[in-house]
Order: C-alpha cells, then sequence, then structure tokens
C-alpha cells in the first residue's frame, strides 16, 4: 500500500514545515498503532507512506487501507490552536509471482493511488 497525506502543501503554506513535520510524525503513529506488528510502514517521500502487509491480499489491504483513512481522520490536530483534520489517500498492490523487483509493486500501487 501507499498512502500520501491529502493537500500536504496547503498545511505547510499555512502553518509552517515545523508544524508539517509534526503532521507526518502525527500520521506515521496514527497509522502504525493501526497495523499489525508484522507489518513495516515506512516513509517513501515527501508526504507519502509505503505500507508493506504480508500475507495478506489485496481485497484484506483494501480493508486497512480505510481502517486507517478512517483513524487518521479521526484523529483531529492541534496545529497552532487550530483543530484540523488530516485526510489520506491510498493505493494498494499485490505482489505476483511474475514480478521482477519490487519496484515493479510500488509502481502498481502508485497507480492505485
Amino acid at each position: 500500500m501507499i498512502f500520501d497525506i491529502d493537500f500536504f502543501k496547503s498545511i505547510n503554506d499555512t502553518f509552517g514545515h515545523l508544524q508539517g513535520d509534526r503532521v507526518i510524525r502525527g500520521v506515521a503513529t496514527v497509522a502504525s498503532e493501526n497495523l499489525r506488528d508484522i507489518d513495516i510502514i515506512g516513509r517513501y517521500g515527501g508526504e507519502e507512506f509505503c505500507v508493506l502487509l504480508p500475507d495478506t491480499d489485496c481485497r484484506a489491504a483494501v480493508i486497512v487501507a480505510e481502517r486507517l483513512r478512517r483513524a487518521i481522520d479521526q484523529n483531529r490536530m492541534d496545529i497552532k490552536g487550530q483543530l484540523i483534520s488530516i485526510t489520506i489517500s491510498a493505493g494498494v498492490a499485490e505482489m505476483r509471482e511474475d514480478m521482477q523487483d519490487p519496484e515493479e509493486l510500488i509502481k502498481l500501487a502508485y497507480c492505485a493511488l
């Protein structure tokens, strides 16, 4: 799965990069709290994250993505005295035996995003 924080540039432009970094850390924390111990999450770049979901098919990954979306949306963040809701968009893909390298999986998930 790949997900990114919606309208992140607007957050940086409105509240500044330090607050944007707080949002990234907050999203990472909420996402980590809503994943299994065997799942792996990492920042892919900017406001994008990759999540590896071992032993999870595409249908189940969509359910996980929706759970993350709801959890992050419900976790309002106080930024300079304003409570804001953070939303994400996600794309999922399933590893296939014919894939030559991980970049193919990332590309599929990114296209689904």
